[in-house]
């Protein structure tokens, strides 16, 4: 056997792929507290950003020490997404601010601006075919769903709405599958869900670096229509990207939980056991 030619082995890295998989680690890392994952969802996120990204230009593939191919929209629907669900996992603003980024990007590269929705392929590629929209959701999710959810999510992170009139712009353009071939879009549907669901923005301040056994509570509830920030009281880092933050502050020298739907805030409380029992309203479980 071993006289025999090799196989053909397919090594190369795709961009949209392997955010998929840093999803995955990210939420394993999260509700499993397991930093094991946490960490190789890291490390593949930075290996993203030194070797598929160049001057603000996303890549699709890498392959013997070249990044090739310009990104395709589950490129920078999935990275976004994967960036998101890091900062849950994480509370480092970079990832955030990554996600941010990715998503303007995105926006000026592939939204159609007249109809809504994003077209597969940069909009100022050619195309045989002309540009194509999809939303169906296969063995992947398609990047059109991805995004619906990702916007709305960075939404409510950040306070800034344009992200949600991105997501409900595109809800509106597949409306007529969405109503008739509801199955085949399951993933999009869950952002249809999300908002229906009266969403949590869930913030927690301290004065220190956030207490793990905060995040391993909050991790144990299935609880799937909330956002989840972790404010620092003196560094602040969090409110150059979050304005809504701003005017939430530590209360009694201890850790403060605030609970607000659509940026608006209940009465801070420092009672861990009492936002569990917010939380497992909210929960599906």
């Amino acid at each position: 056997r071993n006289m025999r030619n090799h196989p053909l082995l397919d090594d190369k890295i795709l961009t949209d792929w392997n955010a998929l998989m840093i999803v995955a680690l990210a939420k394993a890392g999260s509700v499993f507290d397991a930093k094991v994952f946490t960490n190789k969802a890291k490390n593949a996120f930075d290996f993203i950003e030194e070797h598929l990204i160049s001057e603000e230009q996303l890549f699709h593939r890498y392959k013997e020490q070249e990044s090739s191919i310009n990104a395709f929209a589950d490129d920078y629907s999935f990275l976004i997404w994967a960036a998101i669900e890091l900062y849950e996992a994480t509370f480092e603003v970079k990832y955030l601010k990554k996600a941010i980024s990715l998503s303007e990007q995105f926006v000026e590269k592939f939204w159609d601006s007249k109809d809504g929705a994003f077209y597969l392929s940069d909009k100022n590629s050619e195309e045989l075919l002309g540009k194509q929209k999809q939303i169906y959701d296969g063995a992947i999710p398609s990047s059109n769903s991805v995004a619906m959810l990702s916007f709305i999510k960075l939404s409510r992170i950040t306070g800034n709405t344009k992200f949600e009139e991105y997501a409900n712009s595109i809800g509106e353009y597949f409306s007529t599958d969405l109503i008739r071939s509801g199955s085949s879009i399951t993933f999009g549907l869950q952002a249809v869900q999300f908002l229906n669901n009266q969403p949590k923005e869930v913030v927690i301040v301290d004065c220190k670096n956030l207490d793990p056994e905060i995040t391993s509570k909050i991790s144990s509830v299935f609880s799937p229509f909330k956002v989840c920030l972790f404010k620092h009281s003196i560094k602040k880092e969090l409110e150059e990207v979050s304005n809504f933050t701003s005017d939430l502050h530590i209360i009694n020298e201890s850790t403060t939980f605030y609970c607000c739907t659509d940026f608006t805030c209940e009465k801070p409380f420092n009672d861990l056991v009492e936002l569990m029992n917010i939380l497992n309203s909210n929960s599906l479980a």
